[in-house]
Protein backbone atom coordinates (compact mmCIF):
# COMPACT_ATOMS: atom_id res chain seq x y z
CA UNK A 1 0.00 0.00 0.00
CA UNK A 2 1.38 3.88 -1.03
CA UNK A 3 1.15 6.14 1.66
CA UNK A 4 -0.69 9.40 0.17
CA UNK A 5 1.02 12.98 0.63
CA UNK A 6 -0.80 15.70 2.83
CA UNK A 7 -1.77 18.10 0.61
CA UNK A 8 -1.96 21.42 1.77
CA UNK A 9 -5.73 22.62 1.25
CA UNK A 10 -5.39 26.38 2.83
CA UNK A 11 -6.25 29.49 0.43
CA UNK A 12 -3.16 31.43 -1.09
CA UNK A 13 -2.18 34.00 1.05
CA UNK A 14 -2.39 36.58 -1.66
CA UNK A 15 -6.04 35.90 -1.23
CA UNK A 16 -6.07 36.94 2.41
CA UNK A 17 -3.90 40.25 1.76
CA UNK A 18 -6.26 41.63 -0.82
CA UNK A 19 -9.32 41.02 1.29
CA UNK A 20 -7.74 42.24 4.96
CA UNK A 21 -9.16 45.65 5.63
CA UNK A 22 -7.07 48.21 7.59
CA UNK A 23 -8.68 50.81 9.85
CA UNK A 24 -8.09 54.16 9.19
CA UNK A 25 -6.58 56.04 12.01
CA UNK A 26 -8.24 59.72 12.90
CA UNK A 27 -5.35 62.40 12.53
CA UNK A 28 -5.56 65.65 14.92
CA UNK A 29 -3.56 68.10 14.17
CA UNK A 30 -2.32 70.57 16.51
CA UNK A 31 -3.23 74.20 15.70
CA UNK A 32 -0.16 75.84 14.87
CA UNK A 33 -1.48 79.59 14.84
CA UNK A 34 -0.34 82.52 16.81
CA UNK A 35 -2.06 82.90 19.64
CA UNK A 36 -4.76 85.92 20.09
CA UNK A 37 -4.81 87.96 23.31
CA UNK A 38 -7.85 87.73 25.15
CA UNK A 39 -9.30 91.45 24.64
CA UNK A 40 -11.28 91.94 27.97
CA UNK A 41 -8.36 90.79 30.02
CA UNK A 42 -5.94 93.71 29.34
CA UNK A 43 -6.52 97.24 28.48
CA UNK A 44 -6.16 99.42 25.45
CA UNK A 45 -3.48 101.32 26.50
CA UNK A 46 -1.68 97.79 27.53
CA UNK A 47 -2.43 96.20 24.19
CA UNK A 48 -0.84 99.57 22.67
CA UNK A 49 2.24 99.04 24.64
CA UNK A 50 2.91 94.83 23.88
CA UNK A 51 2.09 95.14 20.32
CA UNK A 52 4.23 98.16 19.74
CA UNK A 53 7.25 96.71 22.06
CA UNK A 54 6.37 92.95 20.36
CA UNK A 55 6.81 94.59 17.19
CA UNK A 56 10.42 96.27 17.38
CA UNK A 57 11.46 93.04 19.59
CA UNK A 58 10.90 91.52 16.22
CA UNK A 59 11.76 93.89 13.45
CA UNK A 60 15.34 93.16 15.30
CA UNK A 61 14.92 89.76 14.46
CA UNK A 62 14.44 90.45 10.58
CA UNK A 63 17.14 93.01 10.66
CA UNK A 64 20.04 90.51 11.94
CA UNK A 65 20.19 93.01 14.75
CA UNK A 66 20.01 90.37 18.98
CA UNK A 67 17.19 91.31 21.16
CA UNK A 68 19.78 91.60 23.67
CA UNK A 69 20.24 95.41 23.83
CA UNK A 70 16.96 96.36 22.88
CA UNK A 71 15.68 94.21 26.16
CA UNK A 72 18.31 95.92 28.31
CA UNK A 73 16.93 99.13 27.59
CA UNK A 74 13.16 98.76 27.54
CA UNK A 75 13.05 96.54 30.78
CA UNK A 76 11.56 99.78 32.49
CA UNK A 77 8.49 98.30 30.75
CA UNK A 78 8.83 94.89 32.19
CA UNK A 79 5.55 95.03 34.75
CA UNK A 80 3.90 95.62 31.50
CA UNK A 81 5.21 92.57 29.72
CA UNK A 82 4.26 90.70 33.34
CA UNK A 83 0.68 91.86 33.24
CA UNK A 84 0.30 90.80 29.55
CA UNK A 85 2.21 87.54 29.73
CA UNK A 86 -0.14 86.27 32.63
CA UNK A 87 -3.31 86.61 31.58
CA UNK A 88 -1.87 84.87 28.64
CA UNK A 89 -1.00 86.95 25.84
CA UNK A 90 1.70 85.30 23.69
CA UNK A 91 3.74 88.52 22.78
CA UNK A 92 3.90 89.39 26.48
CA UNK A 93 4.97 86.32 27.11
CA UNK A 94 7.64 86.33 25.06
CA UNK A 95 8.79 89.58 26.10
CA UNK A 96 8.51 88.72 29.88
CA UNK A 97 10.75 85.91 28.78
CA UNK A 98 13.42 87.06 27.47
CA UNK A 99 13.59 89.57 30.51
CA UNK A 100 14.58 86.05 32.33
CA UNK A 101 16.80 85.38 29.23
CA UNK A 102 18.78 87.90 29.02
CA UNK A 103 19.10 88.72 32.90
CA UNK A 104 17.04 92.46 32.86
CA UNK A 105 15.30 93.12 35.06
CA UNK A 106 15.58 89.78 36.55
CA UNK A 107 17.67 87.32 37.31
CA UNK A 108 18.74 85.24 34.85
CA UNK A 109 16.93 81.74 34.64
CA UNK A 110 16.60 80.50 31.44
CA UNK A 111 14.23 77.46 32.76
CA UNK A 112 11.60 80.17 33.67
CA UNK A 113 12.44 81.79 29.82
CA UNK A 114 11.60 78.82 28.31
CA UNK A 115 8.48 78.18 30.63
CA UNK A 116 7.52 81.62 29.26
CA UNK A 117 8.50 80.95 26.16
CA UNK A 118 6.29 77.81 25.67
CA UNK A 119 3.23 78.65 28.00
Amino acid sequence: MAKKKAVNKKPAAKNKVATKKTAKKKVTRKKTGKKKPAASTISAKLEKTIEKDFQACEELLRTGAGRNEWIEKNCKRMKSWQEAAKVGDARGQVLYGLCYYYAHGVKEDEKKAVEWFTA
